[in-house]
Formats: C-alpha cells, sequence, structure tokens
C-alpha cells in the first residue's frame, strides 16, 4: 500500500521566501548538487529495477514513446516502489516537509516521499526519459506541489561516468504564499494531532532565547560552558525563566493534573521546582553535544503532589532550530513503588538472616563478651587488694583501672556490633575503610573457628581507597562467607582447615576474596549458589549467600563463586569506588 508523503509527519518549517529555479544543467553528484544547486528542489533517481516496469527494455506494447500510459494504481505503486533514490537535495527535504536525516530518508520507497497526486506525473517523466534515445531532458507541468504553484519537472539521464542508470529531476516553480500558508498550518496540524495523540506526557518548549545566551558566551570567549554554568547559578535561573513551554499533550495534562493546558503553557520553572540542580544538568548535557538527555527527577503536579518521572529531553542539536526541543516524562510512580517494597522485602531477609547467624555464633560472641567482663572483674579484684595495703599503692591502683576502663569499653564495643548486627533499621550508606569492616567481622567467628581448628589468615591490602557503603550490610556480607567456609571445613577431616582472606585493589574500586581449604562447590551447583532457598546443605536455609549477592549488588558490586584447583571454595566480591568515595575514609 502506498503512503502518501504528505501523511507524514514533519517538523514545521517557514516557507522558503525565493523562486526555486530550474537548473538547467543538473548536478552529476551529490556532493555537487548540494554545493551548486542552491535552492532548487533536485532528486538523484536509480532506476535500473523499473526498466521493464517502465517499457524501457522494450517488454512494454501497450503504449508507444509518445503516449503517456494510464497508469492503474496497483501498477503504479509497483514501478515507484522499484525506484531507488540515491541523493536529494535540502531544498526538495524543505519543499516536501521531510526528515532531514538524509542517510534514512534515502531508503525509503518513493512512494513514500512523494504527494500521492503527483505519483502518476513523477512515473511519465522518469518512463519518458528512460525510453529516449537521446540525453536531452524532458520537461512536465503538474500545477501544485507543497507551496509552490506553476510547478515544471525537468528531468534527464546523469552522463557522468559511474552514474550510469540515474535520473536527475529538478522541481522549479513560484512560491504561493496561499499555497504556503495551507501546507504550514497542514503540517502544523499533523504535529499537533500526533502529539495530543501520544500516550507519553510530552512538552514542546522554545528554547530559542536561552540558546542566544550560551551562544553569545562561547562568542565571548567561553570554552567551557558546563563550568561556567555551575559557578554561575543565576544564568541558569534566567534560562528557566526565559524558556517557554509552547505546546503539551494530554498525557502531559493528565500527569500535572492540570484542568486545561494552558495553565502548562508558561516558563519552564515549574518542571525543575521539586528537582534542584535538575535544569543545570541538563543545560550542561546540551552544551557538551549530547542528543538526548534523561534522568529520574520528581515534579510538582499543580495539585501538591510530588510525582516520580523518567525526565527525557530530546535536542535538536546544537546550531538546529531550538523551538522544537522536545521534553518527555514517564510516570515512576508504581516502578518505585514496587522497588521500595522489594527493598523491604530484602531487608526483612537480611535482618532475618542477620539474627539467625547471629544465633549460629552464640559461643563467639559470649566469649566475646566474656573476654573483657573476665579482665574486668581480676583487674578490679586486684585494685582493691592494692588499696588495702598500708600505706595503698594507688599508682598502682591508677593503672588498674585504666585497664578496668579499656575493657569495658572493649566490652561496650563488642555489645554495640552485635546490637547493629540485631537491629533492624534502614540502610546508613557513608565513606567506610573496608579492612576494619573485614577485621570487625572476622572479630565476630574467631571464637568459633579457633574452637574447630580453623586457621584464620588475614591478608590486607594496604592503602585500599574508602568505598561508600552500609557498614553493618557489607559487615553482613564478610560474615556470611566466613560462616559459609568454616560450616564447609568442618567436614574435613584431620587435613588442613584454612580459611583465606584478603583484601585487593581491582580497576576502579575494592575487593574481597574468601577462599577455604573445605570440599568446594559441586559443579552442577555453582550457577546456583546465589539463588534464594537454594543450599548444599541439609539443613541450610539458602538464604545466606543470597542476601550477599542482593547487598553486593545494591552497592553497584559484583559477587562470583568458583573452585580452587587444589580443592576448596572461592568467593570474590569487586565493589566498585566512585571519585566521590575518595574524599573520605571510615
Amino acid at each position: 500500500m502506498t503512503k502518501n508523503a504528505d501523511d507524514s509527519v514533519p517538523h514545521p518549517q517557514t516557507p522558503p521566501q525565493v523562486r526555486v529555479g530550474v537548473t538547467t544543467h543538473p548536478p552529476e553528484s551529490a556532493k555537487s548538487d548540494r554545493q551548486a544547486s542552491g535552492s532548487s528542489a533536485v532528486w538523484h533517481f536509480e532506476i535500473g529495477e523499473a526498466h521493464p516496469l517502465l517499457g524501457s527494455d522494450g517488454e512494454r506494447t501497450d503504449w508507444s514513446s509518445s503516449d503517456e500510459p494510464d497508469w492503474r494504481r496497483d501498477e503504479l505503486d509497483t514501478v515507484l516502489d522499484s525506484i531507488r533514490v540515491v541523493e536529494v537535495s535540502d531544498a526538495a527535504i524543505s519543499l516536501f516537509g521531510l526528515p532531514m536525516d538524509r542517510e534514512h530518508l534515502l531508503t525509503w520507497p518513493v512512494a513514500n516521499l512523494w504527494p500521492e497526486q503527483s505519483h502518476a506525473a513523477l512515473a511519465d517523466i522518469l518512463r519518458a526519459v528512460s525510453i529516449k534515445g537521446d540525453d536531452a531532458p524532458e520537461l512536465r507541468h503538474i500545477g501544485t506541489v507543497g507551496w509552490l504553484d506553476a510547478v515544471s519537472l525537468t528531468a534527464q539521464r546523469s552522463t557522468q561516468t559511474g552514474l550510469h542508470g540515474i535520473i536527475i529531476l529538478t522541481i522549479s516553480g513560484t512560491v504561493s504564499a496561499a499555497s504556503a500558508l495551507r501546507e504550514l498550518q497542514s503540517r502544523q496540524d499533523r504535529w499537533r494531532n500526533m502529539l495530543s495523540a501520544m500516550p507519553i506526557p510530552i512538552w514542546q518548549v522554545d528554547a530559542v532565547p536561552a540558546g542566544k545566551i550560551l551562544d553569545r558566551l562561547a562568542e565571548n570567549g567561553v570554552t567551557d560552558l558546563p563550568t561556567y554554568l555551575a559557578e554561575h547559578p543565576a544564568l541558569v535561573d534566567l534560562a528557566g525563566e526565559i524558556v517557554l513551554v509552547t505546546q503539551v499533550n494530554d498525557a502531559a495534562v493528565a500527569l500535572l493534573r492540570a484542568s486545561h493546558p494552558s495553565q502548562l503553557i508558561r516558563s519552564v520553572e515549574y518542571l525543575f521546582a521539586a528537582a534542584p540542580g535538575s535544569h543545570l544538568r541538563l543545560l550542561q548535557a546540551y552544551c557538551s553535544g549530547l542528543p538526548t538527555y534523561v534522568e529520574e527527577i520528581q515534579v510538582r503536579d499543580l495539585v501538591g503532589h510530588l510525582q516520580d518521572v523518567l525526565f527525557m529531553v530530546m535536542f535538536p542539536g546544537r546550531g538546529r532550530r531550538l523551538e522544537s526541543t522536545i521534553l518527555l516524562m514517564i510516570d515512576n510512580t508504581e516502578r518505585i513503588a514496587a522497588e521500595t517494597k522489594v527493598r523491604r522485602v530484602e531487608a526483612d531477609f537480611a535482618h532475618a538472616a542477620r539474627i539467625s547467624t547471629l544465633g549460629e555464633l552464640t559461643a563467639s560472641l559470649a566469649h566475646e563478651v566474656k573476654q573483657p567482663i573476665s579482665a574486668m572483674l581480676t583487674n578490679a579484684e586486684t585494685s582493691l587488694r592494692w588499696l588495702a595495703k598500708d600505706p595503698p599503692n594507688l599508682a598502682k591502683v591508677a593503672q588498674l583501672n585504666q585497664r578496668i576502663v579499656s575493657s569495658a569499653q572493649h566490652a561496650n564495643d563488642v555489645i554495640n556490633r552485635i546490637q547493629d548486627m540485631a537491629r533492624h533499621r534502614a540502610p546508613h550508606r557513608g565513606p567506610l575503610n573496608f579492612n576494619e569492616v573485614v577485621v570487625q567481622a572476622v572479630s565476630f567467628v574467631r571464637h568459633d573457628t579457633d574452637e574447630h581448628d580453623i586457621r584464620l589468615r588475614l591478608d590486607l591490602a594496604v592503602g585500599l581507597p574508602p568505598v561508600r557503603g552500609d557498614r553493618v550490610q557489607l559487615q553482613q556480607v564478610v560474615v556470611n562467607l566466613l560462616v559459609n567456609s568454616a560450616q564447609a571445613l568442618k567436614s574435613v577431616g584431620d587435613g588442613r582447615r584454612e580459611i583465606h582472606v584478603r583484601t585487593f585493589v581491582p580497576e576502579a574500586g575494592i575487593g574481597l576474596c574468601v577462599q577455604d581449604t573445605g570440599p568446594g562447590i559441586p559443579e552442577g551447583d555453582l550457577d546456583r549458589v546465589f539463588e534464594g532457598f537454594f543450599s548444599t546443605k541439609d539443613d541450610g536455609l539458602g538464604i545466606g549467600l543470597a542476601i550477599c549477592q542482593s547487598i553486593v549488588a545494591a552497592h553497584g558490586g559484583t559477587i562470583t563463586a568458583s573452585n580452587a584447583a587444589a580443592g576448596g571454595a572461592i568467593f570474590d566480591v569487586v565493589i566498585p569506588v566512585t571519585p566521590a568515595d575518595t574524599d573520605g575514609g571510615g
């Protein structure tokens, strides 16, 4: 089925206020076409496949060279579908209101590019040229095309070497103000109808005033516009005031709970009021030459509610018409609510896993607390004996009391760490010294590993960069991996029982490796060890490693499992470090 070119959706154009003249000697190449044709609308057609249909190979006998064929609709569609456009001038693109993406345009069927009422005239003149015995031009007068009146088509074969089979066609005519206005109005109406029907909220804005300011800054020697904008927030505020919304669709009206589109036709300030910094980032993206800008922001609707949206801007490109800048928003409220529920469930599982782990480490925790309490008791009894002497040895008593204070602080630290692990709270991200996280986690399992004759070897990298994360969650990852290895080693007989814990610095991140000398992971289970409720142990819940993966993923990292060549399981964790993370440690 043939598509009418007038049914396509063009960008509104201003009609050229010139006469489009005939090119007496049409250009012979794409490059010379654009350079020499000026305002002429020029097309280059390749008609090799259309020869049998046009009668130029002698197969058609139902018309003569002087007769114009009476085209049937299906026959005309077949002819035009077999003709390929190899070049088209800017004036032709503008005349027919076609998209400016020339490379994409050349893949379209000819029938989609020309107005339907001119299809027969185009086929007639191409046929006439194809069956001629010489290179003389053919001329046809066809009335009105686009905003041109008294239109003439001039076509002739290309005589340039290597362009055999190419016909060059030039359109000329006189610009009609009435036709131009009708054409412009028609295109604008189609654009508005398409915009209104789109189910995605869309804003069309006129950013020309802001573009002029940015161009003026560049002319005055400002080479780094993104940095300049960050240093001059008043300029960003001014851009928000002078950039105007010119059109919105029904979906935008519904999203912001407006009663009429006119409520949204104003400066764009209201779109960024609930998202500080987003307007600056948008302008910086444009100045950096990006074709699009995407960010998750919040926008306040007209009844005062905050809406979570995916905010997208499609720039027309530097040097293009900024009044056609398009803004889109996709309502993210339901997706973010669903993600919040998922995170809440994951947090509940993580909390349950911590409680379960603490239960397994009861002996270790009791030993951790008992140690400083026993030390306090011994030092207190010794202190009393020194006080009972005559005269009392106050210096010794002071020394012993200092030891009591240190032991009490140690006990308090142990209890605080246990409470942190047991407490159900929202995650808190901050800069952390990951080596300290590992050492604290080791302290939880140290008694358990000692009791089962498991050697726990630490190999901590020097100069590890700080990482931004939640201390308790990352500590839980380390504890889970250590407990997992310790449980695997309990099945090892009199062989070597060892857990090697090391930190390292991979590219742009921090790494943790926990390796044991146990039986390893069955090869068939390597791809499943991080699945929820999957366990290789008969009494395992199967949530420990799944929780580890969830926590690591939430920190933007990865965790993998493998087996060592000499036996035993290896778990590798890598967490990325951003430039902001290196600003401080924890």
